[in-house]
C-alpha cells in the first residue's frame, strides 16, 4: 500500500521546495504525494508538471481535508508569515509529521528554534548545519532533490552565476571576484542596477541576462559555476550548484559557505578560503574533465539515492504516534522580534557592505524573505 504524503509548503514555483518534492516524485517509488501551498500565488509549469506526476495540488485554504487524510504531514520550513501562520492554525493538533528545515537554520531571519527542531516525528535538514538541535536521533540530511539531466558539451564561455541577485544571498563583492573575467549572471534579486553600476566603475564584463526559464544551456558552456554565497545566506542546498556540476561545470564556493558541502574540493569544484583565492580559482586555467565532474556530481546528488531515504523517513514515521504541531508556538511579536534583533531598515551603499559584514548581516534580518518587512506588510508586528 502507497504511503500518501501530504507537503505543506510556502508557495510552489520552480525551484525551492516545490521542485524538489517534484522531482522525488518523478523517481520515487511507494509514495504518493499531494501539495498544499499556504499562499494563492502559483507558478503554472510547476502545477502542469505536478499532475502529469499525478501529484494532487491544492491550496491551503481548502486544503484541512486532505492533511488531516495524509498518512504523513511534511511541513517545508521557510521563515514567512504563512508558515507561522500554519503553525498557529494547527499548534494543537496531532499529526503524523515531519519537519523538512529548507534553510540551513543559522542566521536571522531564517533561524530553526531549537523547540520547532524537536517538535516533529522526525526532523529532515537539507544540510547538516542543525543536526545537534535534536538529540533522539529521529534527525536526517538529505540535500534537495533536482532532476539529473544529461547534457555534456564543449566549454567555451567563461563564468555563470545562476540564483538571485542580491545582498543577502550573494557575497556583496561578486563583481569584484570577477575583474579579468567574463560572467553571466542569470535570475533577479533587486540589486541588479547596484550590480551593474559596480561592473561598470570596475570595468568587469558582466551580462545580466534575467531569468531563463530553462538556464542549463547557458550554464553548460560556462568553464566555472561562480556561487560566492555570503556566509549569512540561508540557503542549504542550492539546485543550480548541483546541476552544473551534473553537466560537468565545476563550481567555486567559498569553504565557510552553507552551500560548500555540495561541492568535493578538488572533484567537482573549489573551496575558497577568502575573496582573493575566489577571484584566483575563478580565473584559473581549471583542467577537470567535464566527464569526471558529471560522474562524481551524479553520485554525489543522486535523485534516486535521495528518494529512497526520504521514502525510509516516511515508513517510519507511519508507525510512530502522532505528535502536536507546534505547541510552544511563541507569540508573533516575540517570533519575529527573535529572527530579526539588530534588523537595520535603510538600504547600505554596496561598499559598504562589502567592508562590513555587521552591516550586511544587519541589514539582511530586516529585509529578506521572512524578515521584518515581510512581516509587517503582512500584519500589525511592531518593529522589535
Amino acid at each position: 500500500q502507497m504511503i500518501h504524503v501530504c507537503h505543506v509548503v510556502p508557495r510552489i514555483q520552480r525551484g525551492g521546495p516545490a521542485g524538489s518534492i517534484l522531482a522525488e516524485a518523478a523517481v520515487g517509488r511507494g509514495v504518493r504525494h499531494s501539495i498544499v501551498p499556504l499562499e494563492p500565488a502559483a507558478s503554472m509549469e510547476p502545477v502542469r508538471r505536478a499532475l502529469r506526476l499525478g501529484v494532487r495540488v491544492r491550496f491551503a485554504d481548502d486544503a484541512d481535508d486532505l492533511i488531516r487524510a495524509a498518512d504523513v504531514v511534511v511541513l517545508h520550513y521557510w521563515n514567512t508569515p504563512g508558515v507561522y501562520a500554519f503553525l498557529r492554525r494547527w499548534g494543537a493538533v496531532d499529526l503524523r509529521w515531519i519537519l523538512h528545515s529548507r534553510v540551513n537554520g543559522n542566521h536571522p531571519p531564517q533561524m530553526l528554534p531549537a523547540w520547532l527542531a524537536n517538535a516533529p516525528n522526525h526532523l529532515l535538514l537539507t544540510s547538516p548545519h542543525q543536526v545537534a538541535l535534536r538529540s533522539d536521533g529521529a534527525v536526517s540530511v538529505v540535500g534537495g532533490l533536482v532532476h539529473a539531466p544529461d547534457a555534456l558539451t564543449d566549454r567555451s564561455g567563461g563564468a555563470v552565476h545562476v540564483g538571485t541577485l542580491n545582498v543577502f544571498k550573494l557575497d556583496p563583492a561578486f563583481v569584484d571576484l570577477h575583474r579579468g573575467v567574463p560572467i553571466t549572471a542569470v535570475g533577479s534579486g533587486g540589486d541588479e542596477e547596484r550590480l551593474a553600476k559596480r561592473a561598470a566603475d570596475l570595468g568587469v564584463d558582466l551580462r545580466l541576462a534575467g531569468f531563463l526559464d530553462d538556464p542549463l544551456p547557458l550554464v553548460a558552456t560556462a568553464r566555472v559555476f561562480s556561487a560566492p554565497t555570503s556566509r549569512f545566506t540561508y540557503a542549504s542546498s542550492d539546485k543550480t550548484i548541483q546541476e552544473a556540476a551534473m553537466v560537468g561545470v565545476p563550481a567555486v564556493v567559498y569553504r565557510d559557505s552553507p552551500l560548500a558541502q555540495l561541492v568535493i574540493d578538488g572533484v567537482t569544484g573549489w573551496l575558497a578560503d577568502d575573496r582573493d583565492h575566489f577571484a584566483d580559482l575563478v580565473r584559473a586555467d581549471h583542467r577537470l574533465a567535464p566527464a569526471a565532474v558529471a560522474d562524481a556530481a551524479r553520485q554525489l546528488h543522486s535523485p534516486t539515492a535521495k528518494a529512497a531515504e526520504l521514502a525510509r523517513v516516511y515508513e517510519l514515521v507511519v508507525e510512530q504516534a502522532p505528535r502536536p504541531v507546534a505547541e510552544e508556538l511563541p507569540p508573533l511579536a516575540d517570533w519575529v522580534a527573535e529572527q530579526t534583533r539588530g534588523a537595520r531598515p535603510n538600504v547600505p551603499p554596496l561598499t559598504e557592505l562589502i567592508e562590513r559584514d555587521d552591516l550586511l548581516a544587519g541589514y539582511q534580518r530586516w529585509a529578506c524573505e521572512g524578515g521584518l518587512a515581510q512581516f509587517q506588510a503582512s500584519g500589525p508586528v511592531g518593529r522589535p
